[in-house]
């Protein structure tokens, strides 16, 4: 389903032939030449973590299925899910209740 474009700092899940494959985050998002397109880079959330860029234009970063190497990839963004407590803090301004939590086992 398509969605709004994709900003800086968004988190995706891209999907190749119909199946999850990897998380990323966008880096940079810079026109192309290209009316319409845009050379989107990626850091892909996988051991070893590397950079891809893509070239794509408005409907495919906005979830439109697209070929790669004769493959279909989709992007979806991901959009956080909060807990009911944390839905709770969140919208009446409160802080969560965060305990710190030593690493040294002589401090328990």
């Amino acid at each position: 389903m398509p969605v709004s474009a994709l900003i800086v700092n968004d988190v995706v899940l891209v999907y190749i032939e119909k199946q999850p494959a990897f998380f990323a985050r966008v880096e940079k998002i810079s026109p192309d030449s290209k009316k319409g397109w845009w050379q989107i880079t990626f850091l892909i959330l996988h051991l070893p973590l590397r950079t891809v860029t893509w070239i794509l234009d408005d409907d495919q970063i906005r979830g439109l299925a697209f070929t790669m190497g004769g493959a279909e990839v989709q992007i979806y963004r991901v959009e956080p899910q909060l807990s009911p407590a944390d839905t709770a803090h969140h919208e009446a301004g409160q802080k969560g209740s965060a305990r710190i939590l030593s690493m040294d086992k002589n401090n328990d």
